[in-house]
Order: structure tokens, then C-alpha cells, then sequence
């Protein structure tokens, strides 16, 4: 567009500040073109333009034009391939330090940390299979926001992972990534295997998050688990853990949990080790059916977080509703909420 302008330009330039006569000697002799025109009253005229100034012009233009679009296309080649050429060497010397036995970071290359005794990609990177590349957000605790929402994360932090949205709770110094909540019966939790692997509802409504989601955000660094529970009076207790994990689909998405503290009595620890069940892959004591629901029972629970929401405390809802057992016993309650963080 700017060479049309110009182009444009000269031309303008050169019809209207045309000399009489020019010396001229080989090419720069006048080259002289007839132009037929028509007045305003459509008298037939005849104009002598001299082209030989616009081609001088245009031919020096040109040059100048290819000239620098070549000096910039050599100098973007080079520093691309000076670049490379370090990404390369600093590959190389990254995949032979990758694994090495060490004390200390200091015995490592520079983008990699002594961890349990060997040369690793630090917390903020991830092995690529060619070198430590920057890891994107892999839950709440790498967002950089301090405001509760809705983020997309990426688990594990590689960029070929399949992007999720959570809901992040931002507790001062702590991101929690919440995995559960239950707050007024409009989802139904009676699903199915596939339902709970893959997860259900709005991140920022009644949900789970997916058993597959949380065994991908739970294998990447050390986790604890905060479960909040509100009965119908409106009093609240928590129990927390020091450390979750949820295994793969192929060990039945089996609970990993230990490490209580709070004061809602400590209802996880019956369900540690065991597998996942729903109502289309039951245990054999049929817990998911007769407590309709998708947990980790076993003969059948201590907690039954994910039952009927009966929003009623009275006896219709006994052995199927939320229940904490250790706090309330059979005795339904009013909200849960399950939430996980990476500690390390």
C-alpha cells in the first residue's frame, strides 16, 4: 500500500512540475506517451506525457525497496538460527544432566533442581522429552489471581493436556481447586460410571469435577484435601487432610487419603484403598444402588457425600442422603463442599 502511494505520488509529482525540456542522453532521453482525453464537453484531446523522470524514480524506489526487504529477511534467517542452534546445545546439555544422581541444585544445570536425590525440571517446568519447557497453570494454586472463579487449567501444565474449567477458592495464601459441592439438590448425583469419570454440572453450581480430572490433578505433586459440611441449622465443620490422591481408571480411581484434622470427625479414613462404585458398577455388598449414589464404599460408608439430596432432615432420607457419619451420623445434610490444593 505505501509503494501504490508513492508510486502514486511521483506521478502526480512529475505531470505537473514537468520542465519544458530536459537534457537527456541514452535512457534518460524523454520517452513521450500519447494519452487520449475528453474535455467537459466531450472534445476530443490529445496529451504528451514524458515517463522517462517516473521511471527513474520507480527504478531507484524499487531497488531501494528489495534491498532492505533482503538485508531483513538474512538478518531474521540468522538470528533464527542462532537461536535454534542454542535452544539445541542447552537441549542437549539439559537431557544428559536429566536423572543424574545429585546433593545439591547447585550440581544441576541451571534450569533443572535436585529433587529426591536427581537432576529434575523445577516445579514451574516440565520434561517435554527434549528439554524443561514452561508449564502452563495446572490447577488453582498456579493461577496468579486472588479472586474466586472460574479458571481453565491445564493438568499436569503441558500444553497437550486437554484444558478444564474449575472453580478456584482463593484462601489467602492457599488456592483450592474444588472438586465437589452440593448446595440445593438441582443435580442429580445417581449417575454412572462414565458420568462420574468424565464429571457433571456447572463448575460454579452443583458438580463433580470428574474422576478422571481429579486422578490428573491429584498425580502431579502432593495434594491435600478440604471437605466442608453444613448441616440445616446452618452450622458449619471441616475436615481436612494432609494427603489425597485418586489412582487411574485402571486401578478403579482408588482413594488415597490420610493425614485428619478439623472438628467433623474423621470419615475418610474407612473409605482409604478403596475403589470407586456407581450404581452401573456396583461392589458386591451393592452399596451405590442401596445408597444411591458414586463414592468409594465398601460395607457401605463412613460418608456418603455424593447421595440423595433429600433437602429434609427426617427420616425418608436415612442411608441415602449426605452424610458425615462421624458429625450427624445418618442425618442428611444441607451443603459439602470437597476441595483439593497441590502442597508441593
Amino acid at each position: 500500500m505505501k509503494s501504490l502511494l508513492f508510486i502514486s505520488l511521483i506521478f502526480e509529482m512529475t505531470f505537473f512540475c514537468l520542465p519544458s525540456s530536459l537534457p537527456c542522453e541514452g535512457e534518460l532521453c524523454p520517452k513521450v506517451i500519447s494519452m487520449p482525453l475528453m474535455d467537459n464537453m466531450k472534445a476530443s484531446l490529445k496529451a504528451d506525457i514524458d515517463v522517462s523522470q517516473i521511471n527513474r524514480y520507480l527504478k531507484a524506489y524499487i531497488q531501494q525497496e528489495i534491498k532492505k526487504d533482503v538485508r531483513t529477511i538474512i538478518k531474521d534467517l540468522v538470528e533464527k538460527k542462532l537461536n535454534n542452534m542454542k535452544v539445541e546445545m542447552s537441549s542437549r546439555a539439559e537431557e544428559k544432566e536429566m536423572g543424574k544422581v545429585c546433593t545439591d541444585s547447585v550440581e544441576c544445570q541451571d534450569n533443572l533442581d535436585c529433587i529426591n536425590g536427581r537432576c529434575s525440571c523445577n516445579r514451574s517446568t516440565y520434561w517435554n522429552g527434549i528439554r524443561c519447557d514452561q508449564k502452563l497453570p495446572s490447577e488453582c494454586e498456579d493461577i496468579s489471581s486472588d479472586k474466586d472463579g472460574i479458571y481453565l487449567v491445564y493438568p499436569k501444565g503441558k500444553m497437550t493436556s486437554r484444558k478444564i474449567s474449575v472453580y478456584c477458592i482463593m484462601s489467602g495464601n492457599k488456592k483450592w481447586t474444588v472438586i465437589q459441592k452440593r448446595t440445593d439438590g438441582s443435580m442429580d448425583f445417581y449417575r454412572t460410571w462414565s458420568e462420574y469419570s468424565n464429571g457433571f454440572g456447572r463448575v460454579d453450581e452443583d458438580h463433580w469435577l470428574g474422576n478422571e480430572n481429579i486422578y490428573r490433578l491429584s498425580q502431579d505433586g502432593t495434594h491435600e484435601l478440604s471437605i466442608v459440611l453444613v448441616d440445616w441449622e446452618g452450622n458449619l465443620m471441616e475436615a481436612n487432610y494432609s494427603k489425597f490422591s485418586v489412582d487411574s481408571e485402571e486401578d478403579n480411581y482408588s482413594l488415597s487419603v490420610s493425614g485428619y484434622s478439623g472438628n467433623a470427625g474423621d470419615g475418610m479414613d474407612y473409605h482409604n484403598s478403596k475403589s470407586f462404585y456407581t450404581k452401573d458398577r456396583d461392589n458386591k455388598n451393592g452399596c451405590a444402588v442401596s445408597r444411591h449414589g458414586g463414592w468409594w464404599y465398601d460395607d457401605c460408608y463412613q460418608a456418603n457425600l455424593n447421595g440423595m439430596y433429600n433437602g429434609t432432615i427426617n427420616e425418608s432420607g436415612k442411608y441415602t442422603g449426605l452424610v458425615w457419619f462421624e458429625w450427624k451420623r445418618d442425618y442428611s445434610l444441607k451443603t459439602t463442599l470437597m476441595m483439593i490444593r497441590r502442597k508441593e
